[in-house]
């Protein structure tokens, strides 16, 4: 529903920031990795993600959501359909999955004495 009647009132500016950090099973690697891209707001915040392998070893994803800043927090009927977007967007963006696929084969077998 893209419609209101009455304005958006957002009751204080948040900020949400999550690190996720986990170590890649030997022989695995990502698969086709992909960042969703910054989501614009204009002055009503920022919403960015940032993934990186550490030491090709580490998968770290980092995620920056801030609403509120630098903005009026009501807002006007007419903007309405466009702030319904733009959480729709991070709502999508949020729901990004990643995929590992196997390199190498990974022997658990003990070296003979």
């Amino acid at each position: 529903m893209k419609e209101r009647k009455y304005p958006v009132y957002l009751h204080y500016p948040w900020v949400e920031e999550d690190k996720i950090a986990f170590e890649l099973p030997a022989g695995f690697q990502l698969e086709e990795p992909r960042v969703p891209a910054p989501i614009p707001m204009g002055k009503l915040g920022r919403y960015e993600v940032h993934a990186r392998i550490v030491h090709q070893t580490q998968f770290v994803f980092e995620r920056h959501f801030v609403c509120g800043d630098n903005a009026t927090l009501l807002l006007p009927v007419t903007v309405y359909p466009a702030l319904k977007d733009v959480f729709d967007a991070v709502a999508k963006s949020d729901e990004q999955s990643i995929s590992l696929i196997q390199t190498a084969a990974v022997s658990t077998a003990q070296p003979a004495h």
